[in-house]
């Protein structure tokens, strides 16, 4: 599939809420340069980042999708500012987000919500201890079946105005 940034109108195949270009400008802005990555691997990364939103954000988000046809939650209907203004498009803020996300992604090179290690029971494993001679193996576990991923104070702190609940476990 190739690389569609939203916009504003609401495509119908859009994959990322931004440019390269605009994402790039951010982070040089920043003092962070990122020429040492590949066109294709900054593409992936805003693909991944608007994913990542859209899967954990997308279903609080305050208002409505402008239309059934479009692929993103942005834009959206009924979604106002703190002032009570209109927000049309796609928010500074959420391609504020998308570009931290995208970072992470860019710069760890592993994905913002990883598959948990579970065992059998459902508990989620914190930490595995294997021993060779003689055998030994420990294992420790979060405490609980609800699976937990790591918070990114930044990147959802941008998003906080548009979600319904940014309290909770609005991750798990």
């Amino acid at each position: 599939m190739a690389f569609v940034p939203e916009d504003g109108t609401g495509l119908t195949n859009s994959n990322s809420y931004a440019s390269v270009a605009a994402f790039a400008a951010y982070w040089i802005e920043r003092g962070k340069d990122l020429s040492q990555y590949l066109q294709d691997q900054k593409e992936t990364a805003l693909v991944q980042g608007t994913d990542h939103i859209e899967v954990f954000f997308g279903p609080k988000l305050y208002g409505f999708k402008e239309t059934s046809e479009q692929a993103l939650e942005f834009p959206r209907i009924y979604l106002y500012d703190s002032l009570g203004k209109l927000i049309t498009g796609v928010p500074v803020k959420v391609t504020y987000a998308l570009f931290e996300y995208a970072y992470l992604i860019l710069t760890t090179n592993k994905p913002l919500a990883p598959n948990p290690e579970v065992d059998v029971s459902g508990l989620q494993v914190s930490a595995t201890f294997k021993k060779v001679g003689p055998i030994e193996k420990r294992v420790t576990f979060t405490g609980d079946k609800r699976v937990t991923l790591p918070p990114y104070p930044k990147a959802d702190a941008y998003l906080k105005d548009f979600v319904c609940s940014m309290s909770g476990s609005y991750r798990a």
